[in-house]
């Protein structure tokens, strides 16, 4: 499993351990410093940090992170500055900022994992009422987790309603967000929202709402008010069953049944693939009517996931393509001069922001090999 914050990334390996590397100013590194590794410079104050003599961090000198005796990790989700892990025994432990409660441990605990004595046995595992927890979500600064019971719970940063508890309040411990009767599937959360993909295949969305993230034609916040959750949360409407749900920065995406795929939230740099820089969900029924990102004549997206600024997928043929915002290389094309097969224009380096952009004008990426393929 990967997990990549603002300027961190983390990777779970096959022994069920963690390894972090990037800026670690809040300790989510998990190394009892606020050292930065993978840079190979010495110093934790990036003004007076010292790369003349480069040492190497990475391969077998970047330490396994300690999260206590006899612990194995199934699953790791990253926010702005900090990590949560899954046990294989249903258990969460959290470490890094805490500025808004997002490690869930209450609101006397600051950050963790940046002094000794903090990591290994001495983290404690958040509270569920003894509940097993079978999936963690994490977004800008708060995390959400879904128990085996189907429950949903989250904590944090609640600016927009995201926790849903019909509040803004910061959150400093798990709590139940009401989501109505089905069950939850799966869970994804982006910048200060959340969506919920349900049995029935539905899916909710609530927290903040401009751009259109939550998908309901408008731009209000749900869940910052009373009678706002729960059954009172309307489902959105795409016409036929949802089967796979991400969310990232303001945007989310769905693949859908017959295998096509749509995204709605903030389309500034054309991120929604519908080459437009229009938003896509503040208006009535849009998610409903909107077209399909078109991939190619005959291709459908079977991995799909969207940042802040850009997509990318994985194609039924093995192949990835990816959309948005270019100009720091996210895009993979290589050449800013002739980024998708047309002269760049006033919109700089953006791929799928304007007509005959994506579909088989978009280019596959060339990483030397194609990607499994998927059913």
């Amino acid at each position: 499993d990967l997990a990549l914050g603002k300027d961190f990334s983390c990777a779970l390996f096959d022994n069920k351990q963690v390894k972090c590397w990037g800026n670690n100013y809040s300790g989510q590194l998990g190394q009892s410093t606020t050292e930065i590794l993978g840079d190979g410079c010495l110093g934790n104050d990036d003004d007076e940090r010292d790369c003349t003599s480069i040492q190497d961090e990475m391969g077998d000198n970047l330490p396994f992170i300690d999260l206590g005796e006899n612990i194995e990790v199934i699953k790791i989700r990253a926010g702005d500055t900090h990590v949560c892990i899954l046990t294989s025994d249903g258990k969460v432990k959290c470490w890094g900022s805490n500025s808004d409660g997002q490690l869930g441990y209450g609101e006397d605990v600051g950050e963790l994992g940046d002094e000794e004595n903090e990591m290994g046995d001495a983290l404690p595992y958040l509270d569920f009422d003894g509940a097993v927890v079978e999936a963690l979500s994490a977004g800008y600064r708060h995390t959400c987790a879904l128990l085996s019971d189907k429950s949903v719970w989250c904590w944090g940063e609640n600016t927009g309603g995201q926790l849903g508890q019909g509040h803004t309040n910061h959150v400093y411990t798990p709590q139940v967000v009401p989501l109505g009767g089905e069950d939850v599937v799966s869970l994804a959360s982006g910048n200060e929202h959340n969506c919920a993909l349900l049995n029935n295949g539905q899916v909710k969305c609530w927290g903040e709402g401009s751009f259109g993230r939550l998908g309901y034609g408008n731009t209000e916040d749900l869940g910052d008010g009373p009678d706002e959750m729960g059954d009172a949360l309307p489902v959105l409407n795409f016409g036929q069953s949802v089967v796979t749900l991400v969310s990232g920065g303001r945007n989310n995406c769905v693949m859908l049944l017959d295998n096509s795929l749509k995204c709605w939230g903030d389309n500034y740099w054309g991120q929604l693939g519908q080459e437009s820089v229009e938003n896509f969900g503040d208006d009535e029924d849009e998610i409903l009517n909107m077209p399909a990102i078109d991939l190619g004549t005959g291709r459908y997206a079977v991995t799909v996931d969207i940042s802040y600024d850009h997509g990318c997928a994985i194609l039924d043929n093995g192949t990835v393509k990816c959309w948005g915002f270019g100009d720091n290389g996210q895009l993979g094309f290589g050449d800013l001069e002739n980024l998708c097969g047309i002269e760049n224009d006033m919109f700089h380096h953006r791929c799928g922001n304007a007509e005959g952009e994506m579909g088989d004008n978009l280019p596959a990426l060339d990483f030397g090999f194609v990607w499994a393929q998927m059913n």
